[in-house]
């Protein structure tokens, strides 16, 4: 049997402002939401199911930004890398995935960029992405969108791009 776990990709020395992070991380939201509607609707990670679910995320530049940084200005560089996590607000574990990013590094010995989506275990986005040409889809949008020098491959190991 198959099994599908994530996609991630990452990159090395870009330095990019919270503004640039920020919106080339909406951006890739929007995209993903295209492609699949169903990895559209984010929400903050809590302490529990019930206090992240009274806590969505739209995909709007100040509260994307307040994710990645609450307390830097638009024009500032991470000392590493900005962070974000995300996740879908899926009531079951079986069913939940979710959606993290560390943007901005320039620190290609320290730090580098990269961006995760895991899947679920089980479930209707579980067996769609099971469809070789349905994950297929969503690799080509990572590496389009981000530009990454590696991805991740299904056996857990990185491929040079």
């Amino acid at each position: 049997m198959i099994l599908i776990e994530d996609i991630v990709v990452s990159w090395y020395n870009r330095k990019e402002t919270l503004k640039e992070c920020t919106e080339s991380f909406i951006i890739f939201l929007e995209r993903l939401k295209i492609i699949d509607p169903r990895l559209g609707g984010w929400y903050k990670k809590g302490w529990s199911k019930k206090e992240a679910l009274e806590q969505k995320i739209p995909l709007e530049y100040d509260a994307i930004k307040n994710e990645i940084c609450k307390t830097c200005k638009d024009d500032e560089y991470p000392e590493l890398s900005f962070r974000i996590a995300l996740w879908n607000g899926a009531k079951k574990d079986s069913e939940a995935f979710g959606i993290s990013a560390s943007l901005g590094s320039s620190e290609t010995e320290k730090w580098n960029n990269n961006c995760s989506l895991s899947f679920p275990y089980k479930g209707e986005v579980y067996e769609h992405y099971l469809i070789k040409e349905n994950k297929q889809k969503l690799k080509e949008l990572f590496i389009d969108h981000w530009q990454p020098e590696k991805i991740m491959g299904d056996d857990g190991k990185w491929i040079d791009l």
